[in-house]
């Protein structure tokens, strides 16, 4: 019998937690190949290929595994993660349209079940779509979720850090992510995705660079 240690998807949720994304990427392949077909493992081996910026690889996994048939809010919600990968790498006419496909993505999980990941994505790339009120309508109910408002761990202090920058608070901001890099779950992993999607912010839309 498999104990827990074992298990190919609590492995590769570690290798991913540690930002050793192809060694989370060839646990999951590996443990597929050897029969476990799961939707978890499909989505680790897609997240990793995303995070490696092969986006037009995980395009096609994502879609090869099925993972749009899935009812899973962070399966879905990576569909809109490839296509703001896609609008990143756009040329500057595709990006608006591109960026808007992811935020409508998000938003759609939103919608369906509020959480303030698929939120906070869903108003960030609207932003980067050029459509500020609806970023910022989004960013203010965010920040009005019991969760966010009252955090308990890296993931939701640093949604309301970026829920701030959305609102061009810069020094609420500032604090909110100078306390999320404190939590204990704050993982490499972790930590290099949020900054990435700050970076990005800051390159999309110059005028909130100084936030």
């Amino acid at each position: 019998m498999m104990t827990a240690a074992a298990d190919p998807v609590v492995l590769a949720d570690d290798a991913l937690s540690r930002g050793d994304n192809l060694e989370a990427y060839d646990i999951a392949v590996s443990a597929q190949s050897d029969g476990q077909h799961t939707p978890r493992l499909a989505y680790i081996a897609t997240l990793a290929l995303a995070r490696m910026g092969d986006t037009s690889m995980a395009l096609d996994y994502y879609d090869r595994a099925g993972l749009g048939d899935i009812d899973d809010d962070d399966i879905l919600a990576l569909w809109g993660r490839l296509k703001k990968d896609l609008a990143e790498k756009a040329s500057a006419k595709d990006q608006a349209e591109l960026f808007a496909e992811a935020s409508r993505a998000y938003r759609e999980v939103y919608e369906n079940r509020e959480s303030y990941y698929t939120g906070i994505n869903a108003a960030t790339t609207a932003l980067l779509a050029g459509d500020r009120a609806s970023a910022e309508e989004l960013a203010m109910k965010i920040l009005d979720d019991p969760e966010v408002a009252k955090p308990t761990g890296f993931y939701a202090t640093a949604t309301a850090a970026e829920a701030n920058i959305l609102l061009g608070r810069g020094e609420d901001a500032l604090e909110t992510i100078s306390a999320a890099v404190r939590w204990s779950d704050a993982s490499v992993g972790s930590k290099a995705s949020t900054f990435r999607q700050m970076m990005l912010i800051a390159k999309i839309v110059p005028d909130m660079a100084e936030i």
